[in-house]
């Protein structure tokens, strides 16, 4: 049996249009949308500003008030757009961002549910990304990001 981030994850890769045909028939078709449509909007943003990903996606689930890390490894120098996306369901979603020293260096704590923090790295190393659900009318929420850079 599959469960709802199962099938979320797999609506999510058909929207991309990375699948097709059966496999997408069988998707929770209305978060995958709302993802997918969030997350192609972004690929053109940034794209069309030099940026290409070099991160993600990466997606989850979270209940509200709950908190995810992940590492992402970043290079000197570079410039870097961290952004994320979550379902229907979710109104406020943030992030916080800390350099491989462990120091808090970016974030986006706004009342929204597309977070996104851009920066130029500092030292190159694995730097921590938090993503916090901070409002979900259904638990658990679905989520993704992706991480572009040039």
């Amino acid at each position: 049996m599959v469960g709802r981030l199962g099938r979320w994850m797999a609506g999510a890769v058909a929207a991309m249009g990375l699948i097709a045909g059966p496999a997408a028939a069988q998707l929770a078709p209305d978060d995958a949308q709302v993802i997918g449509r969030q997350l192609r909007a972004y690929e053109q943003a940034h794209t069309g500003q030099g940026l290409q990903r070099v991160f993600g996606p990466r997606m989850g689930q979270a209940r509200e008030g709950a908190t995810q890390a992940f590492t992402i490894p970043l290079q000197s120098g570079r410039v870097y757009a961290l952004v994320g996306a979550c379902d229907r369901d979710c109104t406020d979603q943030d992030f916080r961002l800390f350099d491989p020293n462990g120091q808090e260096i970016g974030s986006d704590l706004a009342a929204d549910d597309a977070p996104m923090v851009r920066l130029r790295a500092g030292p190159a190393g694995r730097y921590r990304l938090e993503v916090i659900m901070v409002t979900c009318a259904t638990n658990p929420c679905a989520f993704a990001l992706n991480v572009y850079g040039r």
